[in-house]
């Protein structure tokens, strides 16, 4: 624990999430596993108090949020999540990241970089923008169906 602006939070005053670049494996390595050296909880353990001091850092911690509960949820269904908190190990953060990323690779022909390539922000937006698409097209279907029996 660190104290500084009159709290005691989580992080460091000079600590900064990592806004550009990153990978899905590294952030879930972040998000899961402590960072020993520079005193760094898992980032699952952090709240937006604990971030407000970076500029955008409650909205950024947010994101990330929301791709791992994505990632959290593949998991599950793949029965590579682990359960109880926050003790992963490199070990299993990556038979994690190797039993979920099958899940972001969508086929994207305008893009011409490795998987391992992308930001977890574009996996984050392809994520969403696919999710939006499947709601669009089940709702049409849904719309079609009903139109049917009229």
């Amino acid at each position: 624990t660190h104290f500084w602006g009159g709290a005691i939070r989580l992080v460091p005053r000079d600590f900064k999430l990592p806004t550009r670049g990153g990978n899905l494996q590294s952030v879930m390595e972040m998000w899961l596993m402590p960072d020993t050296a520079k005193g760094i909880p898992p980032l699952c353990l952090l709240k937006g108090r604990d971030v407000s001091h970076i500029e955008q850092g409650v909205q950024t911690l947010g994101h990330m949020k929301g791709l791992i509960k994505r990632v959290e949820y593949f998991g599950r269904r793949e029965n590579v999540w682990v359960e109880g908190g926050s003790d992963w190990t490199e070990h299993e953060v990556r038979a994690l990241y190797e039993g979920v990323k099958g899940y972001f690779q969508l086929k994207n022909r305008k893009r011409k970089r490795r998987f391992e390539e992308l930001s977890w922000q574009t996996i984050l937006r392809d994520d969403r923008e696919m999710r939006r698409v499947a709601r669009k097209a089940s709702a049409e279907a849904a719309q079609g169906v009903k139109g049917y029996f009229q």
